[in-house]
């Protein structure tokens, strides 16, 4: 969820026309279709539902999972401003 919902956000900052490299502007085109924000929707709504299902005992573990996935994310994005390699 948290991959998927980063893609969303990017993809609603990113401004098309400021985008000259074709590989990355096919990029930015695909985030911005109407389908990509219709299941992104979905999947909040899901989540959202879920959440208001979820015993209080279990949401604890939830939420961590949540941010554990947020946190990989951000390294995800990190590494490429840190110029990490492997």
């Amino acid at each position: 969820m948290p991959c998927a919902w980063t893609y969303y956000e990017i993809g609603e900052r990113l401004d098309l026309d400021q985008c000259k490299n074709p590989v990355y502007a096919e990029w930015v085109r695909n985030l911005k279709v109407p389908e990509f924000k219709e299941a992104i929707d979905a999947l909040i709504a899901e989540m959202d539902a879920m959440a208001l299902s979820t015993h209080p005992s279990r949401m604890r573990a939830l939420e961590e999972i949540f941010l554990n996935c947020s946190r990989y994310e951000l390294a995800f994005w990190e590494m490429a401003y840190r110029t990490e390699t492997w």
